[in-house]
């Protein structure tokens, strides 16, 4: 699983959560982009293939308050 983005000036960490699991891994930062991966164990079981659990994004300025949460944001959710 790959994924990379783009993070603007204020922002000294970004970080990355999959699914409903609250532990954060971090991004590979430089230059105004980030980058992160991660490996999967294959689905060796019977039935629908499964793609993986959701990534979402979180930034952090340099005092490493929150200044942006993807699971709270409604562009990312199917939350109103």
């Amino acid at each position: 699983m790959l994924g990379a983005g783009h993070y603007t000036t204020g922002v000294a960490k970004v970080t990355v959560n999959y699914g409903n699991k609250p532990k954060e891994y971090p991004a590979v930062m430089a230059g105004g982009a980030f980058v992160y991966a991660a490996a999967l164990r294959p689905d060796t079981a019977p039935g629908p293939h499964c793609a993986g659990p959701s990534p979402y994004i979180h930034a952090y300025d340099a005092s490493g308050k929150e200044v942006h949460d993807q699971t709270k944001d409604p562009q990312f959710t199917s939350e109103p």
